[in-house]
């Protein structure tokens, strides 16, 4: 093999120590911009984590391990812990969003088995995915499109395999919602400022993770085609703002299947928590404190 001067000349160069190799390049976007996209990807890891956790229960017919969902737990915040402050968004806030779109993606595969299991798993995998995507967006501007029509179409390919329980449209627009929900109160900068001779003053915009009913919201965070459907019991103005998709008296009604004596759909025990049937009582089973009257969750079950 003919090698050049030119090549002759960098090999030798290298070996001396006076050539560097390439080296990657340094993350781009600013300080804001790479914390925001950090607290996105741990949001998205948090979500496929639980959502897996969800997988294995429902392919073994069993309840979820708590120890499954402390472990993804536990690796969001060391996640967003790491990313820092130089952005808006706090954990309590994202884990909210984060597990409101768990119990709507959950609704798409209800009910246990090797299709239900292996379609959530698929469902958690995409929607960890996009918010890779949107993370990348930030630093990259221009990218998002491609990275995600990329994630819909294995997505696609995923459920097919899968067996088909869960159509690939209904799991995109479930897997967006999610997304842009999550994203969007974890941008790079505050928000909008106006300026006078005088004053200069910030404003922050209507958010589904800010913790106050606003904009287009029904109850606090949910609701109003803006924002993830609606627990049991909180405020509504049309089913559509309701995990249930039954909004009665004003108020998110309960599914009919949690009525029915058995422990199924997305409930935590039989007849309730998952967030379209009423809230468990203490000792009853539970995924986090939304799910018990008490409001509090302890290593899966409704404590005072």
């Amino acid at each position: 093999m003919k090698v050049t001067i030119a090549r002759r000349l960098s090999i030798l160069l290298c070996a001396a120590g006076l050539l560097a190799p390439a080296r990657p390049a340094l993350a781009a976007g600013t300080l804001a911009e790479q914390c925001a996209a950090a607290k996105q990807r741990a949001a998205g890891k948090k979500l496929a984590g639980k959502l897996t956790c969800h997988a294995k229960a429902k392919a073994a017919a069993a309840a979820v391990e708590p120890a499954c969902l402390d472990k993804a737990e536990a690796r969001f915040t060391a996640g967003f812990t790491k990313a820092g402050g130089a952005c808006p968004g706090d954990p309590t806030g994202t884990e909210s969003a984060v597990d409101n779109c768990i119990a709507q993606l959950l609704a798409l595969a209800p009910g246990a088995g090797k299709c239900p299991s292996a379609s959530t798993r698929a469902v958690g995998k995409t929607a960890r995915s996009e918010l890779g995507c949107t993370a990348k967006e930030i630093t990259r501007p221009g990218t998002e499109s491609a990275c995600v029509a990329r994630g819909e179409a294995k997505l696609g390919a995923a459920l097919g395999m899968a067996g088909g329980c869960v159509g690939a449209g209904a799991a995109s627009t479930a897997i967006a919602a999610c997304r842009d929900d999550i994203a969007g109160g974890l941008p790079p900068a505050t928000s909008t400022t106006t300026s006078t001779s005088a004053t200069t003053s910030s404003t922050a915009a209507p958010s589904c993770l800010d913790g106050i009913e606003n904009g287009a919201e029904t109850d606090i965070d949910c609701g109003g085609g803006t924002c993830p459907g609606c627990r049991y019991g909180k405020t509504c103005g049309v089913g559509t703002d309701c995990l249930s998709a039954s909004c009665t008296a004003s108020a998110c009604a309960a599914l009919p299947a949690c009525t029915d004596g058995m422990k199924d759909g997305n409930e935590t025990d039989v007849d309730c928590g998952g967030g379209a049937c009423p809230l468990c009582p203490n000792g009853k089973s539970c995924f986090a404190g939304f799910d018990c009257v008490s409001g509090h969750c302890n290593d899966g079950t409704c404590e005072p």
